[in-house]
C-alpha cells in the first residue's frame, strides 16, 4: 500500500474495487468515503482529480497546475 493510500485510509477513505475491471494503470484510481458519500478519483491519463459528493451530485476537476497553485497558496497561508 502506498503512502497516499495509507493517508486516505486514515481519513476514512477506501480504494474502490470497481476499477479492477478496467485498465486501472491507464485510467486511474478511485477512493470513497461511505460516511460522507464522497468519491475522489485520480485520472492518470489527463492528470485530473475529480471530487464528487453524492449528496449534491457535483463534481470538481483540477489539473496539476491548479493543484500546484492551490498548494502554493496553502503554503503562503501557513496551512502546510
Amino acid at each position: 500500500m502506498s503512502k497516499a493510500d495509507e493517508m486516505f485510509e486514515k481519513l476514512g477513505y477506501m480504494k474502490s474495487d470497481m476499477l479492477k475491471f478496467i485498465n486501472v494503470e491507464k485510467w486511474g484510481e478511485k477512493f470513497y468515503n461511505k460516511n460522507n458519500l464522497v468519491e475522489i478519483s485520480f485520472d492518470f491519463e489527463d492528470k485530473e482529480i475529480a471530487a464528487y459528493c453524492e449528496e449534491t451530485s457535483e463534481a470538481v476537476y483540477f489539473h496539476m497546475e491548479e493543484l500546484q497553485a492551490i498548494n502554493e497558496k496553502c503554503k503562503e497561508l501557513g496551512w502546510l
